[in-house]
């Protein structure tokens, strides 16, 4: 039979049971503007449309082994696969990516970082945020020789420094600074080369240096040595009088120079003072002289005892209130033969050569009646080195009873 076209408008397929079959020896081809198809459609080979596929409800994929998709592809409930193979990595988004080496590149990181644990130190880098360290713990701090003890932000003006720091807010014009022996301190200079910073000794007429390193005009470290004196200034270098202030330093041990002595003769004397010592404390018991002669302690340098200069008195109040004095040393009212004292003499620094002493003497007789009190004070300014030594002497030929008791100290 030729082949023949004819116009069908409606073909209808019914039957009793069974399923309709359209049989062709070759491909079906449909032509149409639209195949509208109002059921289901069951497709037992391959379907392959050259065109696009406009899906109006849900394609359901059932096992599907290969999924090839230039768009985005959206899991019902998740994607399950044994292995990934990612040649470079994965982006997500604008600012993340899943690198194939582990590592998670994103421009932030939000969340509770609850389950991180053994995070290697060496790899957190950057700058840490502000936060609080109330909950941190495991935390070790190696303490080094280099570590700071105290820091102060220096400034101010023409008319006066300021101190920004431990004991300093700021407010006070060249304030009292205090420092301890074995201490390091930070001195950081706000006002740079402007208004140099310097430190100086006492008496302000050279640059004290001893443990000072850095720049005048910028940050300096002070490690306070353990002879430091007990007393420097601080001043601009270039408004000399009114940017000018004081540094005072404590602690170090007590030293001992002698203790629990006795001593012979008419005269003993002890050296071994530092030259940063500030404070000699001698004291006695059962302390008394041969004869009537006064006690007269001197100080002592690299040229020997320092036997004038001195203004002192000792007040014996047992004898009408008679004043002793004398400018050969620190004059002590021991004056009554048999007599035992008991006390104590002070000497202070007071500036690199100037001393002054006060004392507070207990006497009594032989049988520990008949107390009376005797003291008295002094000053000296000695010529030369700071004092090395001490000596205790009788102000004549007189000698120390065997049962005289002393010792002598230095801070």
């Amino acid at each position: 039979m030729a082949e023949k076209s004819f116009g069908v408008k409606e073909v209808n397929l019914i039957g009793a049971s069974g399923t309709p079959t359209i049989t062709s020896p070759n491909n079906l081809n449909l032509n149409a503007v639209n195949v509208a198809i109002s059921t289901n459609v069951s497709i037992g080979g391959t379907l392959s449309v050259s065109g696009g596929i406009s899906i109006g409800g849900t394609l359901t994929y059932e096992d599907v082994t290969n999924i090839d998709s230039v768009g985005l592809i959206t899991a019902r409930s998740g994607v399950i696969t044994p292995n990934v193979d990612v040649d470079d990595f994965i982006t997500v988004g604008s600012n993340i990516q899943l690198g194939n080496a582990g590592i998670i590149t994103a421009t932030t990181f939000s969340g509770s970082a609850a389950s991180l644990t053994s995070v290697p130190a060496a790899n957190i880098t950057g700058t840490l945020p502000a936060i609080s360290g109330a909950n941190l713990t495991g935390i070790t701090i190696t303490p080094t020789n280099s570590d700071i003890q105290g820091m102060w932000t220096v400034g101010g003006s023409a008319s006066g420094y300021t101190f920004t720091g431990p004991g300093q807010d700021g407010s006070e014009q060249n304030p009292d600074i205090f420092l301890v022996r074995g201490q390091r301190y930070r001195f950081v200079n706000s006002l740079t080369s402007g208004h140099p910073f310097a430190f100086r000794n006492f008496d302000n007429n050279a640059d004290y240096t001893d443990g000072i390193t850095g720049s005048q005009s910028g940050t300096q470290d002070f490690n306070v040595q353990h002879d430091a004196p007990s007393a420097l200034k601080y001043r601009c270098t270039i408004h000399t009088t009114s940017m000018l202030g004081n540094i005072y330093i404590i602690g170090g041990k007590r030293g001992i120079l002698t203790s629990d002595t006795t001593p012979s003769g008419a005269s003993v004397s002890y050296d071994g003072i530092p030259s940063w010592a500030t404070k000699i404390t001698f004291v006695f018991h059962q302390f008394y002289l041969s004869g009537s002669n006064q006690t007269l302690v001197q100080l002592r340098n690299n040229a020997g005892n320092i036997t004038s200069g001195y203004h002192s008195n000792s007040l014996d109040q047992s004898n009408g209130a008679v004043t002793y004095w004398s400018t050969d040393g620190f004059i002590l009212a021991t004056n009554n033969s048999g007599h035992r004292y008991a006390g104590k003499v002070e000497i202070n620094k007071i500036a690199d050569l100037k001393w002054i002493s006060n004392h507070t003497i207990n006497k009594n007789n032989a049988a520990g009646s008949n107390t009376t009190i005797r003291n008295g004070n002094g000053m000296v300014t000695i010529s030369g080195t700071a004092p090395t030594g001490i000596t205790v002497k009788s102000s004549g030929t007189d000698t120390f009873d065997s049962n005289s008791k002393f010792s002598i100290y230095y801070e």
